[in-house]
């Protein structure tokens, strides 16, 4: 028994090389894929058993792409041939592109071999041959003839005691959204596991509202067992972050993943249904949510960095990916108590001087709470991290005492320290060490360069900052967020300081760092409350940056 058929139809990609456009490409490379084969690959690469449904000409073309199926370790017991002097196989054409150009595709699949399925040429027992079917909204989008023999497939399974897996993947070149919707609702009663994007749900089902309440909504209409949502962040042709989450429909409750961030995107076509099989392997193979995300959300990732539509690669190197994406790497850091040095974890942070009062414990941060930092940090093999005792001299320089590039939440033995009563939905982007990072780019917002420490439109919103030691100090310097207009800002603020003085600053409308100088005092942390907005549309104002200068006292 297979623990995954698909139907679909096998196509012959030609894309353009690198940089060239139709209209100026001389040559193409060729690949064999197809939405559901991609799947089945994934299946079969990850040491499940998968076939597939289709049809191929009986001929030299349709030949090589039966055998690059079998490459795949997929079995082809159910790809038909289609012997007729006019079969042909479905082709489509790519140009990839960088921004602000879009990346284009052309179909050339009408009256292809695969239109010519027929549901009586298939054995019968392939209906009691699997685990589990799965096919796409592309299918349904094909015209009526293959619509309806996609229809009775699912029955057919259904019947039989199959899962029923569908994925959506919506192509706006084939129908519209309106169309879809009216075909797919028709068999989702039959669907078990249902993959649907925010995006796709949105614009093709009408929901509204989060992911969270999107899957819940579908999963009122529809007795399904697992939805499934891929969200792939586009911040260039290049850069790709992807995560997911699978909704648990009978149990309600959701497992979100770490998303991998800033894939070097080589070519992204079947990187979705790289998602797919990854999530039907945990699934169906090892009956583990948990596993399902983590195998669907590395084998997309894997797949944007491979050339063509077919996935190759092991399930060693799918788990290997898992295992280095995993959170748990701790690096500690033991000195004497009440020690100057400087500390640099990761080239790309850059390090700073800091007075450490007991071991530092830094948790290497991954997914949503790497995005406020550089993201070449903790990526590659090879590591520099360097620990030394500062000099006298450094220690009593007159200096910027609000530096921290290591500052985390958890940070209890490493000052300065930043803290907060109030950050944003409690988003890294939005921390309040971020305003001690150093980083005073400040013209947009979100993640790195421009975090910031943001308030979640708090007016009681107070911001600490404790230097662990008593410091004398005579300047402060405030960067405000300046992404205008979606930013708002401060006019007003007070500072407050551990000798139980006050200082009043009046703020300006700037994107550039605001000097007030302070009489000579000697503190050991201070705080930023009493925050009064202008009166503006936004309702966002944010600190990029604060710098306090002065000298150690000890």
């Amino acid at each position: 028994m297979f623990d995954l058929i698909t139907l679909g139809e096998i196509l012959l990609r030609f894309s353009t090389e690198k940089n060239q456009s139709f209209l100026n490409a001389s040559s193409m490379d060729l690949f064999v894929g197809g939405a559901e084969l991609n799947v089945a690959s994934i299946i079969s690469q990850m040491s499940g058993k998968s076939a597939c449904i289709s049809e191929l000409p009986s001929n030299a073309i349709g030949e090589m792409a039966r055998r690059k199926v079998l490459e795949m370790k997929v079995d082809d017991e159910y790809i038909l041939s289609d012997s007729h002097k006019d079969a042909r196989l479905g082709l489509y054409y790519f140009e990839s592109a960088n921004s602000p150009r879009k990346p284009e595709v052309i179909y050339d699949r009408c009256n292809s071999s695969f239109r010519k399925l027929d549901i009586d040429k298939l054995p019968q027992d392939i209906w009691y041959n699997t685990r589990c079917f799965h096919t796409s909204g592309i299918n349904l989008a094909l015209g009526k003839d293959v619509r309806e023999f996609t229809v009775e497939c699912i029955k057919r399974f259904k019947k039989a005691g199959a899962t029923i897996s569908f994925d959506v993947n919506f192509r706006g070149n084939l129908w519209t959204g309106e169309e879809a919707r009216k075909s797919i609702e028709k068999i989702l009663p039959y669907v078990d596991i249902f993959f649907c994007s925010e995006d796709t749900a949105r614009y093709t089902f009408n929901k509204t509202g989060n992911g969270e309440e999107i899957a819940r909504s579908f999963a009122l209409e529809y007795d399904l067992d697992y939805i499934c949502q891929a969200k792939r962040t586009v911040h260039s042709a290049r850069s790709h972050s992807f995560g997911s989450m699978i909704y648990d429909c009978k149990n309600d409750e959701f497992y979100k993943g770490m998303p991998y961030q800033n894939i070097d995107v080589l070519d992204r076509i079947g990187s979705g249904d790289a998602f797919v099989g990854g999530a039907l392997y945990g699934l169906i193979c090892e009956n583990s949510m948990e596993k399902a995300v983590k195998y669907g959300n590395a084998s997309a990732a894997i797949k944007s960095t491979i050339a063509g539509d077919i996935s190759q690669f092991t399930r060693d190197e799918v788990c290997d990916l898992i295992a280095s994406h995993e959170e748990g790497d701790h690096i500690l850091v033991e000195v004497p108590k009440n020690t100057y040095a400087w500390v640099t974890l990761d080239e790309a942070l850059g390090e700073s001087l800091v007075y450490i009062t007991g071991k530092i414990d830094y948790i290497v941060p991954l997914g949503e709470k790497k995005l406020p930092i550089s993201p070449r940090a903790f990526e590659g093999k090879n590591h520099n991290i360097r620990v030394r005792y500062a000099t006298d001299f450094e220690i009593n320089a007159y200096q910027n005492l609000a530096l921290n590039v290591n500052d985390q939440h958890e940070n209890v033995n490493s000052f300065p320290h930043a803290s907060a009563n109030v950050e944003t939905r409690g988003e890294s982007v939005f921390a309040a060490r971020n305003a001690i990072d150093g980083l005073t780019a400040n013209s947009a917002h979100g993640i790195w360069p421009f975090s910031s420490w943001g308030i979640n439109r708090d007016p009681k919103a107070v911001f600490h900052l404790d230097f662990g030691r008593k410091v004398k100090i005579d300047k402060l310097v405030i960067y405000l967020r300046a992404d205008f207009p979606h930013d708002s800002w401060w006019n007003k603020l007070t500072v407050k300081f551990s000798d139980e003085t006050t200082m009043d600053l009046n703020l300006e409308k700037t994107d550039q760092g605001q000097e007030f100088s302070i009489e000579e005092k000697t503190i050991e942390w201070l705080e930023l409350c009493d925050l009064k907005k202008v009166e503006d549309d936004s309702p966002f104002p944010a600190l990029t940056q604060l710098k306090v200068y002065g000298k150690n006292l000890c």
